[in-house]
């Protein structure tokens, strides 16, 4: 047997496993060139000491920075075309990083589910973060009725 050390990722044992689930639903427009920020109502599948729901901000709170595996899902209907992008996004400060950009055409039901694995540089003392969408490169427009986001922290750089 081959067995090979991972250097570049140290396992964050004190808070792992860490799992947290963000799921937002309703009907809101999202115009061409626009973009809208989905308040967070509450979290599910929490477990670690990583990931916390901050009520008076209706935000998901990151603590600690290192690499985060995750999973978007999110169900709308479009009209025309263009480039949905779903972020997390604290506003101030600003410190965002994206999840997910899908092109998107007139479509009835439109869904898609992506996910991978990212290093997030949460700022020092960790972030609070909403669901921010972009709608961008096209004319069309889209109604969002899902957008599901499961994260799991995979440990530190």
């Amino acid at each position: 047997m081959n067995s090979e050390r991972i250097d570049l990722l140290e396992r964050g044992d004190s808070f792992a496993p860490a799992t947290a689930r963000v799921s937002w639903f309703g009907s809101v427009n999202v115009p061409s060139n626009s973009n809208v920020t989905l308040a967070i109502a509450g979290l599910s599948e929490v477990s670690g000491n990583i990931f916390e729901y901050v009520s008076a901000a209706q935000a998901l709170r990151i603590k600690q920075a290192g690499v985060i595996g995750f999973l978007v899902n999110v169900v709308c209907n479009a009209t025309g075309v263009g480039n949905l992008s779903v972020l997390m996004r604290q506003a101030s400060p600003l410190h965002e990083w994206g999840l997910a950009v899908q092109p998107y055409y007139l479509h009835a039901g439109f869904s898609f589910a992506t996910g991978g694995a990212r290093l997030v540089n949460v700022p020092s003392g960790g972030a609070s973060y909403q669901i921010y969408v972009v709608n961008s490169g096209g004319t069309g427009s889209f109604t969002l009725q899902t957008v599901d986001v499961r994260l799991v922290y995979l440990g530190r750089r």
